[in-house]
Order: structure tokens, then sequence, then C-alpha cells
């Protein structure tokens, strides 16, 4: 055979072998592709339907949970920071929506963090209880018109008040004088002199008033005694033409 059929022979040989390498016909991958099929479902191994349903399995994040979160329990968002336990005794501790509630039990007042029994009588006030059948039992009850004693010697009938203190009747009787207050004290009866007035010598006057013939001498609670006179500054003019002089009125010479 001439070298010249021997070469035409060897272009025939390779134009069919590089035709049935690139058969149309054939759809498969090339071998040793990483993302070939090899399963009956159509899908691409690697990323396999499992569950028949059409879909990917799995997801590129990681997540594995049915909820398609990132793996977080829907729990979490409902649960307390630290303990709910307020180390009370009366009292019940729950976490509700992710808060620590502290409800006072039954039959229990809880004042200032001290548990107190239904009906127990403040130790520092006796007009003042826990009811805790009542809706303040976080502070104390008032008892009114209870019996007490208010430590006054003047009073009589003391019954606890509605703001929870303890008064009487006061049993003191006014004096003859119009310009003093009359009330019990814990010192007995008390008559003191009024605001803006003065009692001198029995009598009773106003603020800035004295008596006609003493015009350098005038009441003055401010300044002087509400018992007795305030002598008005040297130099003052009183009278007709006069001045104060040692609290007398001096005509001119």
């Amino acid at each position: 055979m001439s070298r010249f059929r021997v070469l035409v022979l060897s272009v025939l040989l390779l134009v069919a072998a590089c035709t049935l390498v690139l058969d149309p016909g054939d759809n498969s991958f090339p071998p040793g592709d990483a993302d070939a099929d090899t399963d009956a479902d159509g899908d691409i191994d690697g990323d396999a339907d499992a569950d028949g349903d059409g879909d990917v399995d799995g997801d590129v994040d990681g997540d594995t949970d049915a909820d398609g979160d990132d793996g977080g329990s829907d729990a979490d968002a409902d649960e307390c920071v630290g303990r709910c336990d307020d180390d009370i005794d009366c009292t019940t501790d729950r976490c509700e929506d992710g808060v620590c509630e502290h409800a006072i039990e039954p039959g229990y007042c809880l004042i200032d963090d001290v548990c107190w029994d239904n009906g127990t009588i403040n130790p520092e006030n006796l007009c003042e209880y826990c009811d805790a059948d009542g809706d303040l039992n976080a502070t104390w009850s008032v008892r009114v018109g209870f019996s007490c004693n208010d430590g006054l010697s003047c009073t009589d009938t003391d019954q606890c008040r509605v703001d929870g203190t303890c008064r009487g009747r006061d049993t003191c009787e006014a004096d003859e004088y119009d310009c003093t207050l009359d009330y019990c004290s814990s010192a007995g009866c008390q008559h003191p002199i009024d605001d803006h007035t003065c009692l001198i010598d029995g009598v009773c006057y106003a603020d800035g008033e004295g008596r006609s013939d003493t015009p350098c001498k005038v009441c003055n609670d401010m300044l002087g005694p509400s018992d007795d006179w305030y002598m008005l500054p040297d130099g003052v003019p009183c009278g007709v033409d006069g001045t104060c002089e040692g609290g007398e009125c001096v005509d001119p010479e």
C-alpha cells in the first residue's frame, strides 16, 4: 500500500472516532462529573430528593430542624433569664412570656418583703392589719372605727380613723379669751396665743394695735412678745407733733 493511501485511511479512522465520542444522542454526563445523576428519580445526585416531593432535601446553611429556622428552640423565647425564685415563702413564682411573676398566695399579705398571715395586726400601728381577702394585700389596711388609745389624757372615745391614726375627742374647754387656741396635747390642755394677736394684761390686741394713751407701745407678735408691749423705735412720730422716746410719746418743747 502506498504511503498516500495509508495517510488517507488514518484520517478517516480519526474522524470516525470523534463522531462516536460527540454523538448527540448520548445525554449522560461525562464520567467523573461531581454532579452526575446515578439515581432513578431524575434529580441530580448530591442534592438528592429523599422524600420524593420534588424539592432538594437539605439546604446550604446547614438548617436541619423542622421549623426551618437556625436550629434554635421556639421555647427559648419564653424562657426567663436567671432564676425566678424571689426567696419569699408566700409567693408563687413562675415565668410568663419571658417575664418572672411573683403572685401573693391566698391568705397572706406581702408588705415590705415580709409575709403576714391574714388578720395580723401591724405591730407598729394597732389601727392597721393584713387584709388578705381585699385588693390591698401588698399594704396595710385600716381598722376604721376600732377602739384604740391615742395616749392623751385629755381625750376620750379614741378610735382608728380612715388615715390609719388613732384620735380621740378633745375634752379641753375653751378659756375666756378670743385670741387663744384651745386644744389637747401630750402636756394636757393648752391655750397658746393665736398668730398675729397679743394678750396683754388680760386684753386681746390685733397685730399693730396699741392703747390710745400709750401710742409708742403696740402689739407686734413678730418682733416682740405676744404677751407684752413692743416699744416703737425712738423718733417715730406720735400724737400731734410728738415723737417716741423710750416707749413714751414726747411732745416738742
